[in-house]
């Protein structure tokens, strides 16, 4: 299941939402963006807003190795559109990609 980006942000009350029963379903989820904010937020961890919105060319930093970045070059530019960040990780996920702007970048 992929939970797309958007424009929004999580701490809007009217944003787009999916209920925490989607973790349950014993399928892969692939949050992008606001998917992984909102994911997150779920997963009861902390998103705040950025201290500047990353919108455009963004340099993304490798954080580990493995997983689905595995085939990916240590850094390279990607498209940021967000206003707000990921501080923690829920239990069980690892950081493995990051930005200027936001040292969460993947998971």
């Amino acid at each position: 299941m992929i939970l797309s980006g958007s424009p929004e942000s999580v701490h809007f009350d009217d944003g787009p939402r999916v209920s925490h029963l989607v973790f349950e379903l014993g399928v892969p989820v692939l949050g992008i963006c606001y998917g992984m904010q909102i994911a997150c937020k779920l997963l009861g961890c902390q998103i705040d807003r950025a201290e500047a919105r990353e919108y455009g060319r963004s340099e993304l930093t490798i954080a580990a190795e493995g997983g689905l970045l595995r085939h990916l070059p240590e850094t390279m530019q990607v498209w940021m559109s967000h206003g707000d960040r990921v501080e923690s990780v829920p239990d069980g996920f690892a950081i493995t990609g990051k930005s200027a702007n936001s040292p969460l970048a993947a998971m």
